[in-house]
Order: C-alpha cells, then structure tokens, then sequence
C-alpha cells in the first residue's frame, strides 16, 4: 500500500460525517465501504440509504436486491488524470 493511499485514506476518514472501511487479505486490498451520513431534504424525516456498486458485479447486485435495494438511479463516473 502507497502512502499516497494511506494519506487519501486519512483525509477521507478525518471526516466526521463519513466511516471508511478497507477489506485486506494477505496485504491486498479486496473491497472498500464509504458511509456518508449526511441530511437530505428530499428525505426529510425518513431514513435513507443508498449504495453503489460496479454493475458488472452480478453477484454483489443479486446480494444487495436480496437485502430490499432497488436500482432506481443511474450513476456516471468520469476518471480524471491528476493535476
């Protein structure tokens, strides 16, 4: 693990609002978890969760639909080269 990883890491998890987790097995990193708590006013008063996954993880997707989430939403990525 770089210490550039371990330093994004740190700047992540220094956040009040969010809760990071990194999954190891013999030193490699084999899954991550981001919670963000945050308020929304669209869901006001009501508890809210949302989750995102590779959708090429049909496995993961199958898991997930078992636990109650529904895909309702459609999210973009753009991978941008470091300044």
């Amino acid at each position: 693990m770089t210490q550039e990883y371990v330093d994004v890491f740190h700047k992540i998890d220094s956040s009040s609002n969010q809760y990071l987790m990194v999954l190891e097995s013999d030193e490699k990193i084999i899954g991550t978890c981001a919670i963000l708590l945050m308020p929304s006013l669209t869901f006001a008063g009501r508890a809210h969760m949302q989750l995102t996954t590779n959708k090429e993880r049909t496995d993961a997707l199958r898991f997930y639909e078992k636990l109650g989430f529904k895909a309702i939403y459609e999210d973009m990525t753009l991978y941008m080269e470091r300044a």
